[in-house]
């Protein structure tokens, strides 16, 4: 029903008479005599209400514009990851190729010099024995009873050699088959249902261990609350990521590394028990790396605890809270030398291969590895954090804070490209790095 101005009042009159016909089929607002619809509250309210919702839209199809982005950034990431894991792969392989190549060659090089040793010896020995008969040949013919004499001496003298027999008995040893073995682990490895790798979009969350209180606590990187804590029985030092959702801890005190949980919240999945108290700990290429004090070490465990590798530090002074950050590589280990205030990179054999001193390198501790090979430092007493190249020749304060900002511990959010730093005092510090 189109109603105008002009016909409202006799509408209003059948309304108020109670015409339920005409009621039911008014659908326009009523107005008084002589009012335009668009002089009404009611079209204001509607036109503010739009407005709003205008808004609202374009303030979602913002946010879905950035998230693409996003989406579009961490899938370059992810596939950049996938290549160069790719590479890597290649790259051990091609290492673990080239060893096997150069054990058969080396095996074959030394077993051949032992069989040309045996031929030698057999030559010699034909070529005298042989010399031997001719001897005692024309010693008989000619009659020369005396040179006859000693060539018998001679022969017989040849015929109690061992030579012989030794000859023979090296060249048992050459008498082996040996062959190819495929390596168990990698064979077993292949032959999995397996997926190369897998792209996490939910990491906005955050680990810290609570030395003060014997807590590991989770974080909202997104809200900045604390979303769980753990309590333990004795205080945590420090956490290297395994997974998305599983990471270790040390416990010097209990010489022991947990390794936690964060699926729905924090839980213990299992101990591993070590004979040292253990310190800073990095994960890398399947591979737990922990320093150790007494004695100062490093020990290179797997993911089921097994002992790897356990590599002397003798040569570092008896720092407090060793850290360690491993190479990308996994050839290099850095560790924080803070009695000297230094920072040194070790072998794997534990020979020291170079050191990092900055006159503002105070106790350094936590350590960080970047994706360019550098190194994040942050030091205890002066609050600073340097930047420093991963051959250790050169570095750079990134950060100077005040001397009571104890700084301990550092990770890095590449999602939210936000570095974090842990403090005494329950502080944590946030850095943005764009």
């Amino acid at each position: 029903m189109a109603v105008s101005g002009r016909k409202q009042v006799d509408l209003l009159g059948s309304v108020a008479a109670g015409s339920t016909e005409d009621f039911d089929h008014c659908c326009e607002p009523c107005l008084t005599t002589g009012q335009r619809v668009a002089d009404g509250n009611e079209f204001d309210d509607v036109m503010k209400k739009l407005d709003e919702k205008l808004k609202e839209a374009s303030e979602i199809s913002k946010k879905a514009k950035s998230s693409r982005s996003n989406i579009n950034d961490y899938n370059k990431e992810i596939i950049k990851a996938i290549t160069e894991f790719r590479k890597e792969i290649n790259d051990r392989l091609d290492l673990m190729q080239k060893d096997a190549l150069n054990n058969a060659e080396e095996i074959k090089s030394n077993t051949n010099k032992i069989i040309q040793h045996v031929l030698d010896k057999c030559e010699n020995m034909i070529s005298g024995i042989k010399c031997l008969q001719s001897s005692l040949h024309a010693s008989k013919s000619t009659y020369q009873d005396g040179q006859l004499y000693i060539d018998m001496k001679r022969a017989e003298s040849t015929l109690k050699s061992d030579e012989l027999i030794d000859a023979e008995q090296t060249l048992l040893h050459t008498n082996m088959h040996y062959s190819f073995q495929r390596n168990a682990e990698l064979e077993t490895l292949f032959c999995k249902k397996m997926v190369f790798g897998c792209a996490v979009l939910n990491t906005n969350k955050l680990v810290l261990a609570d030395y003060t209180n014997h807590k590991v606590k989770l974080i909202s990187i997104e809200n900045r609350l604390v979303k769980d804590e753990k309590a333990l029985d004795s205080a945590p030092c420090d956490i290297a990521v395994m997974s998305q959702e599983q990471f270790a801890v040390t416990m010097p005190v209990n010489k022991e590394i947990v390794v936690m949980t964060t699926d729905d919240k924090l839980s213990c999945v299992r101990s591993i028990k070590v004979d040292r108290p253990c310190y800073g700990i990095d994960f890398n290429q399947d591979r737990l790396y922990v320093a150790c004090l007494y004695p100062p070490s490093v020990i290179v465990l797997n993911t089921q605890g097994d002992i790897l590798n356990d590599i002397p530090l003798n040569v570092l002074s008896n720092y407090f809270f060793p850290y360690i950050a491993v190479g990308k590589d996994s050839k290099l280990l850095y560790i924080n030398d803070r009695g000297n205030n230094s920072v040194v990179s070790v072998s794997l054999q534990g020979d020291v291969i170079a050191t990092y001193t900055h006159t503002d390198l105070r106790e350094p501790q936590g350590m960080l590895m970047l994706d360019d090979g550098s190194l994040l430092v942050c030091c205890f007493s002066n609050g600073t954090i340097h930047k420093v190249n991963g051959d250790l020749k050169q570095g750079k304060i990134m950060y100077k804070g005040e001397d009571e900002d104890r700084l301990q511990s550092i990770c890095y959010s590449s999602r939210y490209a936000e570095i974090y730093v842990g403090c005494i005092g329950d502080q944590l510090k946030v850095f943005n790095t764009q």
